[in-house]
Formats: C-alpha cells, structure tokens, sequence
C-alpha cells in the first residue's frame, strides 16, 4: 500500500525531529523509488535530491547532512521510528526501561510476561513483539546503511532520575532531553506523580504546573541547576540555590 509506505517514512523522519524534511519530499522520493522504506533514505545521494523539483545543491545538502550525522538512535526513538501500529514512543520507553535491549529477543519475548509491565497490557504487548517479528528484516537492513540503536547508558549521573521540560530555555527542549537520556535519566512529558524535577525558566514559578509539581513532592528547578546535576548529579543541589 503506496500511503502505509510513505506514512512508514514520514514517522520516521518525524521521530528523528529531522525538521526539513517535509512530507512531499518523502512522497517525491517514494513517487520516483528512491526511498520506499527508511533504509533507503540513508543511500540517497545529492544528485538524487537534485532530481526533485524545486531542489538543488544547498537544498540536497541541508537533507542529508542533518540525516547521515544522526546515525546513532536512541533504543526507545528507534522502536517508535518503525512505525509498529499503536507502539508510541511512550511505550517503547516502558519496554526498554525494563531491560529489553536486544530487538530479536524482545521480538521473541513471552506476551505474558510484557503485559506484567506497569503501563502496557496485553494488547500493547502484543504489538510489541509481533510488530517488531514483522521488521526484524528491515531492521537488518537499516542496520547495513549504519544505523545503530543506543541503549540508555547504565549507572549515569542522573540514572534513576526523571525529568519534565516546560517553558523556554536558552537551549531547545529536544537538546536538553538528548542530555537526560544521554545520561542515563528518564524525560516525562508532563506532571505525574513520581516525577523527580520539573525545569523551569524560573525556579520560584506559581504556574499552575509548578504548583502541581511541588504538591506531588517533585522539585523545581531551573535551567542553570539542570547543568549542575548533569556535572555532579543529585548531590550537587545540595547546598545550592534551585
């Protein structure tokens, strides 16, 4: 089906944030079979940008730079990214944070006992495993255009640790969240009982997140206390301002 296998390269691209890349590029390419799955986005060439209309050199390049320097995906984007219907990032993350690491065994895991996960279910973990069955192929060759799934860093200075970004920051959200997931924490999309910091611009906030946030016993704090947990963890608020 021509629409499942550009929508497959639209989540893709959506996962990976890679801004530039707009949906009727992604219908261009799969038009002229350049790119019917994302494997193939990873052997374009410029002169195969070129080709479309309306691009040229700067345009071919401003794609595929962004592209080829994002090799190394997160375990829990990587999953998301395939497409598998009803597995959200969300979800994924719950399976990863629970040790699957490895996408052949999880594949082959008992539904059973994916469904004892907090948040999954039954359903969801059928689609887990059985969706990822189907793209075990696809996986493999993805695999041979150098994409590589990283696993959440074990033991990192903010393992254990949960976060939520809300606000403005001198830096883009999805950058400081990289930083998070980079070092071992977990990024939340929202307020939610167990959550460890909210990061706000202003510490001393009275929005209504803040004050939900500090009523669920999670912590405050700003951008410039964030920099300080990623260099000396949870101690390093010990005897400084939030």
């Amino acid at each position: 089906c021509p629409a499942r296998k550009q929508g497959r390269l639209k989540t893709w691209i959506k996962h990976l944030g890679l801004l530039d890349w707009g949906e009727k590029t992604l219908e261009l390419l799969y038009e002229k079979n350049l790119a019917t799955e994302p494997a193939d986005l990873y052997k374009l060439t410029p002169n195969d940008i070129t080709q479309l209309k309306g691009f040229g050199e700067k345009s071919a390049e401003k794609l595929l730079g962004p592209l080829m320097a994002q090799k190394e995906i997160p375990l829990d984007v990587f999953i998301a990214a395939l497409g598998i219907p009803g597995v959200s990032r969300e979800t994924a993350k719950l399976v990863v944070r629970a040790g699957y690491t490895d996408l052949k065994a999880l594949a082959a895991a008992s539904v059973d006992k994916l469904a004892e996960l907090d948040g999954l279910g039954t359903i969801k973990a059928e689609r887990v495993t059985q969706g990822l069955s189907e793209r075990l192929e696809e996986i493999d060759r993805l695999a041979a255009v150098g994409i590589r799934f990283v696993a959440p860093q074990e033991g990192g200075v903010l393992g254990n640790l949960s976060f939520c970004f809300s606000g403005s920051h001198s830096r883009p959200r999805k950058v400081l969240q990289k930083l998070v997931e980079e070092a071992g924490g977990e990024v939340r999309s929202s307020v939610t009982k167990g959550l460890d910091y909210l990061v706000l611009a202003d510490a001393n906030s009275t929005s209504s997140k803040a004050q939900k946030a500090r009523k669920l016993g999670t912590q405050v704090i700003a951008e410039l206390a964030f920099d300080g947990l990623l260099a000396g963890g949870p101690t390093a608020l010990a005897d400084g301002p939030c």
